[in-house]
């Protein structure tokens, strides 16, 4: 996520607003509702159904990420897309785990002590959530800007390699570590602290600094996934998940690309788009129990 906030600084983020907020939530909802509708349709409750269309409305934003960037596809029309959509998904996973657990507690309203007003547990919980998500998010894109560049310009005048890397890690871990005190996910504040530190003049250089790393990491990232599979309900339960994995992938492929082709994609660049992202995420594991766990990110 840190590599590729840096491949994206405000100003393309900004001019990409209609593929992130228009595409990817169009993608997001779209396959939410499905899956919701289908294990409706199975006889599960809407939690259920909820929870199950987050899962699967997420694709790997590393994998996907790396496949693009080793084919030197970031900057193709179906790159735009893939990374555009990836990047909601991202932003998408936030509410996701504020209403997950939410979702668990027993049903009922609370009584707010300083206005003596009862409230629905849920929905404060979300209130509570935006407030801190729109004020982080304000502090760091507005002080982070106007701090970076003098930061990075202090720490390359002391020409030691050694003490520029440790700043990256300084910058990257403590960014993450804010939105994560926050609530938010420590794979939105890696992407935050790549497009401050985009926004110097060191940004190639923190790439040629960081390429060493970047696959080991990802290696790991995999390693942790997989650690996370549980093989006896794999076994257990073959036929859910067989069945889940013959469905997920053509359904999810022809959902992309069906709306790609709708917001003027060619029908090329509409398929390139749904076979990048028809496979699911890795933060499929953070929806396992009651609590906020520490997870990989899509």
């Amino acid at each position: 996520m840190f590599t590729l906030g840096l491949e994206f600084n405000l100003a393309k983020l900004n001019a990409m607003r209609r593929i992130v907020f228009g595409l990817g939530a169009a993608q997001v909802t779209a396959v939410l509702v499905c899956t919701a509708a289908a294990v409706l349709f199975a006889g599960l409750d809407w939690k259920a159904g909820l929870v199950l269309g987050g899962a699967a409305a997420m694709s790997s934003t590393a994998m996907v990420s790396k496949l693009l960037s080793d084919r030197s596809e970031l900057n193709a029309p179906h790159g735009q897309n893939a990374i555009g959509i990836l990047l909601f998904q991202d932003l998408a996973v936030v509410p996701f785990l504020i209403i997950i657990p939410a979702l668990s507690l027993p049903d009922g309203s609370i009584t707010i002590p300083w206005i003596n007003f009862q409230v629905d547990q849920l929905l404060f919980s979300l209130f509570l959530a935006a407030i801190k998500i729109v004020f982080v998010l304000a502090v760091l894109l507005s002080l982070g800007q106007k701090i970076m560049r003098p930061w990075f310009n202090l720490v390359a005048k002391q020409h030691a390699s050694e003490l520029f890397m440790i700043n990256i890690l300084l910058v990257t871990l403590g960014t993450a570590w804010l939105t994560e005190q926050a609530g938010l996910s420590l794979a939105l504040g890696a992407f935050l602290a790549g497009m401050l530190i985009a926004e110097t003049e060191y940004r190639y250089q923190v790439e040629d600094d960081i390429r060493p790393f970047r696959d080991l990491l990802l290696g790991l990232f995999f390693v942790t996934v997989g650690m996370n599979l549980n093989f006896s309900i794999l076994i257990s339960e073959w036929g859910i998940v067989l069945a889940s994995l013959l469905m997920l992938g053509p359904i999810k492929v022809a959902i992309i690309a069906g709306l790609a082709r709708l917001f003027g994609n060619t029908a090329g660049t509409s398929l390139r788009t749904g076979f990048a992202l028809g496979q699911g995420g890795g933060v499929c594991f953070c929806f396992t129990g009651p609590h906020r766990p520490r997870r990989p990110s899509a």
